[in-house]
């Protein structure tokens, strides 16, 4: 006698499914975010540390024990008679299972889940205080390091860049206000942004499918489907059914077009040549107007028409100076001069600001016959422009520093006291705390007073972003002003003396401190992550060498 039968699945599978699905920690709570505006969410919060992530968001949330026992326990449930925007399989939100057990909390129920001690027995308690929307509660089975949290909020950044309602992180918003975005195209499917460079990213509902080499399609930038527009994806949601998919049919021959309208790139050659066909009366007057070919010592890009009136009429003196010279960006930050960067006189094949000058003169004339009357002031040294300043250095106010900076600076006016006590008591003297400054020199890596301030200089400063390397440098410098009670002409006495006050001085700290150093460094790195300053690899590396802990709480 034949009978009909069902197939069921083992929970081994299922198990087996949930490890498979989840790719990253980012992608996890990328599938919680896409369950969250299905869940007609207007807002999603995200908090992580290093131990522990909380999800919160205020949306419709399980709102009966029915639907929690349809649709957060049955994998692969149906989705008839549900307006949802992602969800298409009904097994996203284990995801983050495979990285902590978790809570959920949402109107009078809490579902406990812990598949690696409990397996896919999962606990439903319900009778609670109201709660609105819903709250996922997490502790990761392993803590994360700091790379691994920097690599999380980068890939979520990405994933979650063009979706509809505002996502934050830790408190600030990740995610991009699509209508206040500049696209190259606006189809009824899709917003496309082309750029010559770079990876083409395809986003389904402003989440990140996948992203193409800028080779694939000749272009690269963003292509994003407008709301309620899909495309045809894959179970993992990682690539395009381009075969099947209507929508890709649609917005690929736009990305194939040989012709798009997208600026010329304005290379140092481009500048180049449009220097010598200004100097040879042959570049029309509206490259003038519009082509930016004069360089500054700060990197800024200017057209001829914009610097003209002001240089050509002697309004402010015209000097040049190389690259990374910290006195000349000063002198053309507080506007004593407009200081061109060397390679501009390159560019003009010029020898001296003289001879660039004259032919900025004799080219503008040509097209606008009132500058036959200029007067130019030209200084061949720009520091003739700030004679007036002791030995070259200058203090830069606080209103001035970068956040970079001042997160330095905050960290070495701590380390400042420590490394005072530390010189007293080597020396069997009082020394007092000495207030941490910024300022710029082009001969001096930090100078002092010798009784109250140190002053550091904005390139030697930088050194802060090189990881523990840099700041041993730091340190070094800090201390060796510390054990200055005069200065002059901003150099170290070189004598014996000095050398056995920082032997002594050198000796005890590492006696007494073996961590101030690393203490420093941490601090510095925390000091960033406050700030929201990107820090590199190496920084990130030697943080988590030394088994630094982030100071971020839920």
């Amino acid at each position: 006698m034949a009978n009909i039968r069902k197939f069921t699945v083992a929970p081994e599978i299922i198990y087996s499914l949930i490890k498979a699905q989840a790719g990253t920690l980012a992608k996890s709570v990328g599938e919680c975010v896409m369950n969250s505006i299905d869940a007609a969410a207007s807002l999603i919060d995200i908090a992580i540390t290093q131990e522990s992530i909380l999800i919160r968001d205020d949306g419709r949330g399980f709102q009966t024990r029915e639907e929690i026992e349809q649709c957060f326990e049955v994998f692969g449930f149906e989705h008839e008679g549900e307006a949802r925007t992602f969800g298409q399989f009904g097994i996203g939100r284990a995801q983050l299972w495979n990285y902590c057990p978790t809570v959920w909390t949402t109107h009078e129920f809490r579902m406990v889940v812990d598949i690696r001690n409990r397996g896919l027995d999962y606990e439903l308690m319900d009778g609670l205080p109201h709660l609105q929307g819903l709250t996922i509660e997490g502790r990761f089975y392993e803590p994360l390091s700091v790379h691994d949290l920097y690599l999380f909020e980068k890939e979520l950044k990405e994933l979650v860049k063009f979706v509809a309602i505002p996502v934050r992180l830790n408190g600030k918003r990740v995610n991009k206000d699509i209508a206040r975005e500049k696209w190259t195209y606006s189809t009824p499917e899709a917003w496309i942004k082309l750029k010559e460079t770079g990876e083409l990213a395809v986003y389904n509902l402003g989440f990140l499918i996948r992203s193409y080499p800028a080779s694939e399609f000749g272009c690269g930038g963003f292509v994003v489907s407008k709301p309620g527009v899909r495309f045809a994806l894959n179970m993992a949601r990682n690539d395009i059914l381009t075969a099947d998919c209507e929508v890709w049919k649609k917005i690929k021959p736009l990305l194939q077009q040989k012709e798009k309208p997208l600026r010329i790139k304005m290379t140092e050659a481009k500048r180049e040549q449009l220097a010598q066909l200004f100097l040879a009366g042959q570049l029309a007057e509206t490259d003038v107007r519009e082509s930016k070919i004069i360089q500054d010592i700060l990197g800024r890009y200017h057209t001829l028409t914009e610097i003209a009136p002001e240089l050509l009429w002697g309004q402010k003196p015209v000097t040049a100076a190389p690259l990374g010279n910290t006195l000349a960006e000063y002198v053309h930050r507080s506007k004593r001069a407009f200081v061109l960067q060397q390679t501009t006189l390159d560019r003009f094949r010029a020898d001296h600001v003289q001879d660039f000058m004259e032919q900025m003169k004799a080219g503008m004339i040509r097209l606008h016959p009132w500058y036959q009357d200029s007067c130019p002031v030209v200084l061949e040294d720009f520091r003739e422009v700030c004679r007036e300043f002791s030995g070259r250095r200058l203090p830069v106010p606080p209103k001035e520093w970068s956040k970079e900076e001042q997160a330095a600076i905050g960290v070495l006016n701590q380390l400042s006291v420590k490394v005072g006590q530390c010189v007293g008591t080597s020396s069997g003297t009082t020394v007092m705390k000495r207030q941490i400054d910024l300022g710029i020199s082009d001969t001096d890596k930090a100078w002092t007073d010798g009784r109250s301030h140190i002053t550091f200089d904005r390139n030697t400063l930088a050194l802060a972003r090189r990881g523990l390397g840099g700041w041993q440098i730091l340190f070094n410098i800090l201390l060796q002003q510390y054990l200055q009670d005069s200065q002059e002409d901003g150099r170290i006495e070189a004598d014996q003396a000095f050398y056995q006050r920082y032997h002594d001085a050198t000796i005890y700290i590492l006696a007494e401190d073996l961590t101030l150093l690393e203490t420093a460094f941490k601090r510095y790195v925390n000091q960033c992550r406050k700030l929201d300053i990107p820090l590199s690899q190496r920084a990130i590396q030697a943080f988590d060498l030394l088994g630094g802990r982030l100071d971020t709480a839920l």
